[in-house]
């Protein structure tokens, strides 16, 4: 009985490797198709080149504010069943039209709308250095895919070939049994290579399919895409030096590029807010119009002027930290260092009087 099922056996490991169902034609593409087609798709590389749109339009936005003014410009229509007073035409009218058009310009604000255009311009360039990251993060993840088919077909290749080999020997040791050489159970450390090679070639074929269906992801596509190369793969030296690259990683790469335009940007931006210590000017006009028609011109007046606040903004924010100020002053007395001032705000001393 064992005999009879060795030999069986050996019937069916006669029949050819078995292979994958016959694969549907997949598209193949290039290194440089595919680099192209993730570029468009990767959501990170979208949202970089979003944020770098957004920061030049607010760029844009701060130099404008140098040249262009503000202008608001707001109507209102007033229908009553019963005659009422009209304040601007002084009489009395059961439909109320008034239009006013307000515009004003910043002369003078302490030096926040340079600053401002300062950090715009520091947020644009840490966008662009983001972007420039995404784009290579983004190509190397589909280069990595993309030589991951390359890797896996190499495989199958391998697998195919290990399994062919085992059929081969298997093939040797049935006729060496037919022949007399050899007895039938000589050939089951064959039988069991074969197996082995069969259940490997599956699982790299396998492996393939899932690379080339993570590619396929990559570039945008529903299914499987094939890699394939314009040229051999050749490895060139590097044309730098490990110091080299280091040295230039931190010269101008994107990630150093982007720190530096950060702090550039909070720089900025903690020195506008110096513009609220100072006095500011601005420019206004307005001009009113009252009557009972939609366009109303019974009596208009126009106003304009210059503004500036009466109460510095300092004082308020120096009396919010006067609590601050007046501990570290008596903590400094202690140490026989002068209070003096800090950040612009004058130091508030405390001094105890004498016990009664």
């Amino acid at each position: 009985m064992i005999l009879e099922f060795i030999a069986l056996l050996q019937i069916a490991a006669a029949d050819p490797t078995p292979r994958l169902a016959a694969q549907d034609s997949i598209p193949q593409v290039t290194l440089g198709e595919a680099l192209h087609a993730a570029a468009r798709l990767d959501p990170n590389y979208v949202a970089a080149l979003g944020e770098v749109q957004n920061a030049k339009w607010i760029k844009k936005q701060a130099q404008a504010l140098f040249v262009i003014p503000s202008v608001s410009v707001s109507t209102s229509l007033t229908k009553a069943d019963a005659p009422l007073f009209n304040v601007g035409t002084g009489g009395l009218a059961d439909q109320i039209v008034t239009a006013q058009v307000e515009a004003s310009y910043d002369l003078f604000m302490g030096g926040s709308k340079l600053y401002n255009f300062y950090r715009a311009r520091a947020e644009l360039e840490s966008a662009s250095a983001n972007e420039l990251s995404a784009r290579f993060a983004t190509a190397l993840l589909t280069e990595s895919d993309f030589y991951d088919v390359l890797a896996e077909r190499e495989l199958v290749r391998v697998a195919s070939e290990r399994a062919g080999r085992a059929e081969e020997q298997l093939a040797v040791a049935r006729a060496r049994v037919i022949s007399g050489a050899a007895v039938q159970t000589d050939s089951l450390q064959l039988l069991l290579e074969l197996t082995r090679a069969r259940v490997d070639l599956l699982r790299q074929q396998a492996s393939l399919r899932v690379a080339q269906v993570q590619l396929g992801r990559r570039i945008g596509v529903a299914g499987p895409v094939d890699a394939t190369l314009t040229r051999p793969i050749v490895s060139p030296d590097l044309p730098i030096s490990e110091d080299s690259a280091v040295f230039e990683a931190l010269a101008q790469g994107p990630d150093y590029r982007r720190a530096l335009a950060d702090e550039s940007a909070a720089n900025a931006a903690f020195k506008a807010t110096h513009g609220a210590y100072l006095p500011q000017v601005s420019l206004f006009a307005s001009y009113q119009g009252f009557g009972e028609e939609y366009i109303p011109d019974a009596f208009t007046r126009t106003v304009w002027g210059l503004g500036i606040p009466g109460e510095p903004a300092h004082l308020e924010q120096c009396a919010a930290r006067s609590g601050a100020v007046a501990s570290e002053d008596e903590s400094r007395h202690r140490t026989g260092r002068s209070p003096g001032y800090r950040e612009g705000c004058p130091a508030r001393r405390s001094r105890s009087l004498p016990s009664l």
